[in-house]
């Protein structure tokens, strides 16, 4: 999948921090899928965020407190996406290379 960064930039400064998390959460779901269409990608909302990533019986759940999603959105228009890859790289995610240049702004 490739990005435009200029418009994730944008996309970064203007979405409020939950519209931000699910844009990143869609952007996610699009590269699982294009490497195995059973990929599904879920917000839950509690005391803080969870992003559950299921492939068949295998689930991945990244936590993120708002303070944190804040932080991270205005950090870098990125950050939040590296941190959730790198999460789930952390639980064995494989992650597969090749599909675009999203994987190279994130990883």
């Amino acid at each position: 999948m490739n990005i435009n960064s200029f418009v994730r930039s944008y996309t970064a400064r203007n979405l409020n921090g939950e519209d931000f998390l699910e844009h990143v959460a869609n952007l996610i779901e699009r590269q699982l899928k294009e490497w195995d269409s059973v990929f599904e990608v879920i917000i839950k909302k509690f005391a803080n965020y969870e992003l559950i990533i299921k492939m068949n019986e295998l689930s991945y759940c990244v936590d993120l407190s708002e303070n944190e999603l804040n932080y991270l959105q205005q950090k870098a228009p990125f950050a939040l996406d590296q941190k959730v890859w790198e999460e789930l790289q952390n639980q064995g995610l494989p992650i597969i290379n090749g599909f675009g240049d999203y994987m190279d702004f994130v990883l």
